[in-house]
């Protein structure tokens, strides 16, 4: 027993050591990197990929601000990253579902698009809370669709 918790203290102090530039090595070694920021600790601690936090703030912000494709390209961009983070595809689907009326992609393009990153979240999700999320939307992209339908062309 004593050896092994030697060994444990052992592997500490020389991880300490390098990690600090003293245990040797050349002075040209690679920089260490900035220390991570209160959200990306945040991240790493529930459990979620590192930067969601970020990501989802800056999309919040341009998505206030009206900016609603810089939204949207920010979380795609965090999608293509993290491809299996089902909370990420359902951000993206809810803000093709929300976007307003008045914005330039139609109607029926961006209820298509909901569609897409929604059931896409459905099939991630790992939890009931997700899943939930993601049928109650998808509910919604029908209901929308079938007004959409109902309405006169012309």
């Amino acid at each position: 027993m004593r050896f092994i918790r030697f060994r444990r203290c052992a592997l500490f102090g020389l991880i300490a050591l390098t990690g600090c530039g003293c245990g040797g090595g050349s002075k040209d070694a690679a920089p260490v990197a900035a220390p991570p920021t209160e959200a990306a600790r945040a991240d790493a601690i529930l459990g979620i990929p590192v930067g969601w936090s970020d990501a989802n703030n800056k999309s919040a912000e341009h998505y206030r601000a009206g900016n609603y494709p810089e939204a949207i390209a920010v979380l795609e961009e965090f999608a293509r990253t993290h491809p299996k983070f089902a909370d990420v595809e359902l951000m993206i689907g809810d803000n093709w579902l929300t976007m307003p009326a008045q914005s330039a992609t139609p109607e029926a393009e961006r209820l298509e698009k909901a569609a897409t990153h929604l059931q896409r979240g459905l099939e991630l999700a790992t939890d009931d809370y997700g899943r939930e999320w993601a049928k109650s939307s998808l509910l919604r992209v029908s209901e929308k669709k079938k007004a959409l339908e109902a309405q006169p062309k012309g």
